[in-house]
């Protein structure tokens, strides 16, 4: 589920799309690709002057109870609040990943069984929120977890599951830690997308 994403925005301009502050030159240089759990995704989070910054945070969180190598890829968005690994950075600490789509393997009946690459319609790239969680020194890097929901429209053709996406005029209340809990809770519980919002494109195996 979501096991891989396609990137292709230039961090500028995720910067201009989301006001967003490019904070080092790591997340200035950026390269275009396809990303896997473990390595950096461009997000955007909240600031320390109530405004938007830009960042490379690495895929996946570690645990003491994984088995060696293993990460946490995803939170679902039901339990996100209550559940004790994930309601800290749920509560305060959210972000986004602008995508141009995200890979799903096809598990429903009569749909192609290999991947899938699930983006806009329009083409216009989507922003899947997400939790993250600082490193345990300066050094270390920050890690995040995407957030997941039932699928609906589209993406409900190919699988259960999906990735939460941010509407852009909900972004930078999603990633604001002053933002209530309750409102949070709301967007949590919001349908995946409106129908024909996204457009699932079968890969090659």
């Amino acid at each position: 589920m979501c096991g891989r994403m396609r990137i292709t925005q230039p961090a500028m301009a995720v910067s201009q799309r989301y006001l967003a502050q490019l904070t080092n030159r790591q997340a200035e240089m950026f390269p275009p690709g396809e990303y896997d759990p473990g390595e950096g995704l461009l997000a955007v989070s909240h600031d320390d002057r109530g405004g938007a910054e830009i960042n490379v945070i690495t895929w996946g969180l570690t645990a003491s109870w994984l088995p060696p190598g293993k990460l946490l890829r995803h939170a679902r968005a039901e339990s996100a609040l209550v559940k004790r690994t994930f309601a800290t950075a749920a509560r305060e600490r959210r972000c986004i990943i602008p995508v141009d789509a995200w890979y799903e393997r096809g598990t429903r009946p009569g749909v192609h069984r290999g991947y899938h690459a699930i983006g806009a319609a329009n083409r216009a790239g989507v922003a899947l929120a997400a939790l993250w969680w600082p490193g345990p020194d300066a050094q270390s890097p920050r890690r995040l977890v995407i957030v997941t929901k039932e699928a609906s429209g589209a993406p409900a053709q190919i699988h259960h599951r999906c990735p939460m996406v941010s509407e852009r005029h909900e972004v930078s209340t999603w990633v604001n830690p002053k933002c209530a809990t309750p409102k949070v809770r709301q967007m949590l519980g919001r349908p995946s997308g409106e129908e024909g919002a996204f457009r699932p494109i079968p890969l090659a195996a």
